[in-house]
């Protein structure tokens, strides 16, 4: 965690041009890092916030290497806009303000709803309600 804090606080600005990820906890602790973010517009963390610069993607067949058995050539993945992308990332550049401004709302957004804390207190309750049952 200490090492990921001292990599966040290195750069301006994160740039997650991956295909799709679960949760995709590397944009969720940029953002908690306070980090302008680019991404997809799909998946995970980016289903839930919507602070951050988002980048356009289309469905495209996966490639299904051997040795990832659960691959197959049926399955669809998204691919990133290129040159959205670098659009995006230039605009950010030339408007690190209006960046920053972005990032803190969704630094707010992810500590009020994804802290440990928070999560903590939902499995609690959960767990709670599970017990009253049994």
């Amino acid at each position: 965690n200490s090492e990921m804090k001292k990599l966040h606080m290195m750069g301006d600005v994160y740039v997650n041009p991956s295909s799709g990820e679960g949760w995709c906890r590397p944009v969720a602790g940029a953002m908690l890092s306070g980090k302008p973010v680019i991404s997809g517009d799909n998946g995970g963390v980016t289903d839930l916030v919507s602070d951050y610069y988002k980048v356009s993607s289309k469905t495209s067949q996966v490639t299904a290497q051997p040795f990832i058995p659960w691959y197959t050539p049926e399955q669809k993945w998204k691919v990133l806009d290129e040159t959205e992308l670098g659009l995006t990332m230039q605009e950010v550049y030339k408007d690190y303000n209006k960046a920053k401004e972005v990032a803190k709302r969704a630094q707010d957004f992810v500590i009020e709803n994804f802290s440990t804390q928070k999560i903590g207190l939902e499995m609690l309750k959960r767990l709670e309600e599970i017990n009253e049952k049994i």
